[in-house]
């Protein structure tokens, strides 16, 4: 019996690995099999969650779309009222409030009734019912430019906009003008903001020889005069003058020519001035200067066709030509004295100034005329010759009176100086004997 445990033993022993490597390679087998299921589930899960997150990215650039805050740009116009534009759901108990910079600046509340009393700023409030939250800002100025924000509470929603405030004075007018000392001048006022102005001729001439220098200031409510001053050039040119606004397209554009003409006393004179492009709107002055005096000669309205001032019946505008830009003036019977100076035609239109100066001499009948800014001098030459002539025969003939003069006390004072000759009395006898010879011969005769 203990040789068959012997046996029984030896057996189990030999047959202990082959079971051992058995048992292991299934463990092994079961192992990747686990391995294999837990990278299908992580497989699964890590899609899910690449899924989960497009949803949620999805959702949250849907949620931006429907809650961003709409934005707007509004332009005010100086010292006029502007509408800051803010709509929501109407709704019961609202809360509206306009912030700028985040500071609070109007606001009304619809379960009390109350208003917001500023002296500048106020509601629709028939509209405010109506999903109307729009802000009034009346007599806008510069210092109302910045970020506005508006923000509507009501049940359960917020509505609201945010908007950038500009301010603009546009500009109205522009004026070029010759100046005492010859310089070309160009100026606008009232402005914001400060408008940008560059200079160029015509013909053009390169940007190196137009010399310039501007001056800007501001008046107390933050506007701008511009002032830019143009060396003149001697070349017969047109000057041009273009003033931009910063925010908007308006471009005025003014030009200045000058020219020379004459006439003669009492002959008809027409002095030209021609609008560089059509017009349809404008208005057409002439004024005369001379010296520091300006006076208004007439003016004429496209729109009314009416002419008008106190130089009417001695001047005239041709009614047809006008019309197409033709605004050279008659002078009907000009005067010498009168009539010189210069005359200066100005265009007046929709972002347009032209201006024409023209310099013009009348002379007499019996007088050359002359050119240019000046009258001729030879006038002037021949009186100062005829005065230096009648000078010297003036002086040649006092000093011939003053030489006989002379003469004439040298032989006065000789026929003084010689000595006297004696002159014997006549006796009474001898005049007797001078009768009776006298009284003898009438006798024989």
């Amino acid at each position: 019996m203990q040789g068959n445990w012997h046996l029984i033993h030896g057996a189990v022993q030999a047959n202990q690995p082959r079971h051992t490597s058995h048992w292991r390679e299934g463990e092994r087998e079961r192992e990747r099999e686990r391995e294999r299921g837990r990278g299908r589930v992580c497989s699964c899960e890590g899609r899910m969650i690449e899924t989960l997150r497009g949803v949620c990215a999805l959702l949250w650039i849907v949620s931006l779309g429907e809650c961003k805050i709409p934005e707007f740009q509004v332009t005010c116009v100086f010292s006029k009222d502007c509408v800051l534009p803010c709509t929501f759901t109407p709704a019961h108990n609202v809360v509206i409030r306009w912030y700028r910079q985040d500071v609070l600046l109007h606001f009304f509340l619809s379960s009390e009734g109350q208003w917001d009393e500023s002296s500048r700023m106020s509601f629709f409030k028939d509209q405010v019912t109506h999903g109307n939250a729009s802000l009034l800002l009346q007599h806008s100025s510069p210092a109302d430019r910045g970020r506005y924000k508006c923000q509507v509470n009501s049940t359960g929603d917020e509505d609201g906009s945010i908007v950038i405030v500009k301010v603009e004075a546009p500009i109205t007018d522009v004026s070029i003008r010759l100046t005492p000392d010859k310089h070309i001048q160009c100026q606008t006022k009232g402005v914001y903001p400060a408008p940008s102005l560059h200079w160029a001729t015509d013909p053009p001439s390169p940007p190196s020889l137009l010399h310039s220098s501007m001056r800007m200031t501001s008046d107390p409510h933050g506007l701008h005069d511009v002032e830019s001053t143009l060396t003149r050039r001697p070349a017969q040119i047109t000057y041009i003058c273009n003033i931009k606004a910063k925010y908007s397209t308006q471009l005025w554009r003014a030009t200045l020519m000058e020219q020379d003409t004459m006439g003669q006393s009492g002959r008809s004179l027409l002095v030209p001035c021609v609008a560089p492009k059509p017009l349809q709107i404008f208005t057409l002055s002439w004024s005369f200067s001379r010296g520091h005096d300006t006076s208004v000669l007439l003016t004429y309205d496209s729109r009314t066709r009416r002419t008008s001032g106190p130089w009417k019946g001695r001047v005239e505008l041709d009614q047809e030509q006008v019309l197409l830009g033709n605004g050279s003036l008659h002078l009907l019977s000009p005067e010498s004295g009168e009539n010189t100076g210069s005359y200066t035609c100005t265009f007046s239109a929709l972002q347009t100034r032209h201006v024409v100066q023209t310099w013009v001499n009348i002379t007499g009948p019996q007088t050359a005329p002359s050119t240019g800014h000046k009258e001729s001098d030879l006038w002037i030459i021949a009186v100062v010759v005829a005065l230096l002539a009648l000078l010297i025969t003036a002086v040649l003939i006092c000093k011939r009176r003053r030489a006989r003069s002379e003469q004439k006390n040298r032989v006065t004072e000789d026929t003084e100086m010689q000595p006297m000759q004696t002159v014997k009395p006549v006796s009474e006898s001898t005049v007797e004997a001078s009768r009776l010879t006298a009284d003898q011969k009438d006798t024989h005769t």
